[in-house]
Order: C-alpha cells, then structure tokens, then sequence
C-alpha cells in the first residue's frame, strides 16, 4: 500500500471515528432533551392540577423557561404534549393557555371513562396478582380505619388518595398499555375536575363502598361482578358530578361552551388541594 493509500486510509478511520462521536453526541443530546422535555410536562401539569395555572390563564414560554429552569426547547415540547393531552389550547388571539373544559367535553370524558373503566376492570380481575390485592386491602383498612359509617367530608383527602391508588392500579395490572395510557390522562382530569366539586358525606361514604366491592370481585376473581360494579360506581360519580354542577356547584359554567371551575378557597389561600 503506498502513502497517499495510506493516508486516504488513516482519513477514512478518523472521517468514520468522527461520524460515530458524532453520532452518539446527536443521541445524548436528542435523549437530554427529552428528559428535559419530560421534566417540563410533569411540572406545568402538575401546577395546573394544582390550580397554580388557572383555567384561561396565559402561558409564556419565556416565563415558563425562567420558572423551571430550563431552555425554551423542552418547554416548546412539552406544550405540544399539553395541548395533544386537552389541558392547554392555543388561539391566534390569545396565544398558549390553560384550556377550560365545556359542558360537552366533560360528558365526553366520562362517557369514555365508562366504557374504558368497565373493560379495564374487567381484564385487571383476570390478571392482578395476590399482592397488589392484599395492597389494596391495606390501603382501605388505612383509609377508614374506623369504618365506612364514621366518614364526613373531613375525609374526602383519603378518598381521593385511596380512589386515585385503586383505578390506577387496575389499569396497570389490566397489561393494555394504550388503555392505561388513555385512561391514565383522564384520571388525572377527573381529579382536577373533583377538587372543584368536593363530594358530601354520604358521596364519599357511597364511594368508598362501591369500591370496597369492586375489591371482593375482584378477590373472588369474578371478572363480570367486578366490571358490572365498576360501572356502578364511575356512573355514580358521574351522576353526582353532573348534579353539583346543575346545582350551581363551585364549578358551574359560567357559559355553555367555555365554563371555568371556580378555584376552591383553601386553593386560593395557598394551600395545596389533594393529589
């Protein structure tokens, strides 16, 4: 091999080294900020079920980037996750804001959380494991610890808390990911949507039975009792929902197309609502 052959040789192997740095260079920096994407998804979504971004209010990627810390790229990113998921709309005139769900999207969401609900139910009976069982038969005995007769609104925290533990964890031993990722979103509307019309007495009573036999059916294996209990009680909520609403409820629309929840005082004292 002559000189210049070996020369176009050493070329080509530090040409090639040089694509391969390159290269993983390209994917550390693709997978840094898509971490950092995910960062901003988790702490903008978490300040709007917070009630810290408010139904209408405005964001800017500017002021969002200095709040967390991080560039205008993962904030631009996790926007367009927002806005796909329904909790931030963007118009020409008012630019990127926190979207207020209309009478017809609420019926939406929980007529799809009927349906996706049952059939979860209904796979989580046939594939949930003894410990996730026994889990769950903890996490109610905790929760009421003196019994399901004693509970007043004082509890609506553990109930919210033992609520949002039970369906989720149906939805990950159900083993549909496109389910539990679907239903996983609607979950978390439904508990903003709560926070703003806090169940009486005798809801978070009813509840917590409508789910203390969701739990036998699901002990006892029976895939049918489970879904047709499941249905039971998301209707019930529903039914109660729909109610506190047309009662002129916290969260009444103030129109047809565009009602904003009226953020709960304890919210608006600074204090943060349950999870």
């Amino acid at each position: 091999m002559g000189t210049s052959d070996r020369a176009a040789c050493r070329q080509l192997n530090n040409d090639n080294g040089m694509t391969v740095i390159m290269a993983k260079h390209s994917i550390d920096s693709n997978s840094g900020d898509s971490s950092m994407a995910g960062q901003a998804y988790a702490a903008i979504k978490k300040r709007i079920l917070d009630f810290r971004y408010l139904p209408g209010e405005r964001l800017s990627e500017v002021n969002l980037a200095k709040e967390l810390g991080l560039g205008r790229s993962p904030i631009r990113t996790a926007l367009a996750r927002l806005k796909g998921d329904g909790w931030i709309a963007v118009s020409p005139q008012s630019g990127t804001y926190i979207k207020a769900l209309s009478e017809k999207e609420i019926q939406d969401l929980l007529e799809l959380r009927l349906l996706l609900e049952t059939r979860v139910t209904e796979l989580a009976a046939k594939r949930i494991g003894d410990d996730d069982l026994r889990k769950l038969r903890r996490a109610f005995v905790a929760s009421c610890p003196t019994g399901v007769a004693s509970l007043n609104e004082d509890a609506f925290d553990d109930f919210n808390e033992f609520d949002s533990l039970f369906h989720r964890t149906l939805y990950r031993t159900a083993g549909n990911a496109l389910i539990t990722e679907i239903l996983t979103n609607l979950l978390a509307k439904v508990q903003w949507l709560k926070t703003t019309t806090r169940p009486s007495s005798l809801r978070i009573r009813s509840g917590f039975l409508e789910l203390k036999r969701i739990l036998e059916a699901l002990e006892a294996r029976d895939p049918k009792v489970a879904a047709a209990r499941m249905r039971k009680h998301i209707g019930n909520a529903a039914t109660f929902f729909a109610a506190a609403r047309g009662n002129g409820g916290p969260s009444r629309a103030r129109s047809k197309t565009s009602p904003t929840p009226k953020v709960p005082a304890a919210i608006r004292r600074g204090r943060r609502p349950a999870a």
